[in-house]
């Protein structure tokens, strides 16, 4: 939307339901789990707090949150040992 990353101009809204953004932090980085056109990012959990999302990393802190996508969590960034650095099932 035309609003998407502009929170501190409308503070106190509920972004989601009134447009129809699922996050709002403000600026229009992707990476930091919330995207560029307002979008929640996978393995991340945002709250909204004075009208701002604030989103912190759910993968690679050890605990499995399936709700982000994730599909194992073993605590590090390590590719090859049976959980990606995605959080997601490796082959082999």
């Amino acid at each position: 939307s035309l609003l998407c990353g502009k929170a501190s101009e409308l503070k106190f809204q509920n972004f989601t339901v009134i447009y129809h953004e699922e996050c709002d932090d403000g600026n229009f980085r992707d990476g930091d789990g919330c995207s560029s056109q307002c979008r929640l990012e996978p393995y991340f959990r945002c709250r909204i707090s004075i009208g701002q999302s604030f989103c912190e990393r759910t993968c690679n802190n050890g605990i499995v949150d399936v709700d982000t996508g994730e599909q194992c969590d073993d605590g590090n960034t390590v590719n090859g040992d049976g959980c990606s650095q995605d959080c997601q099932i490796e082959c082999g």
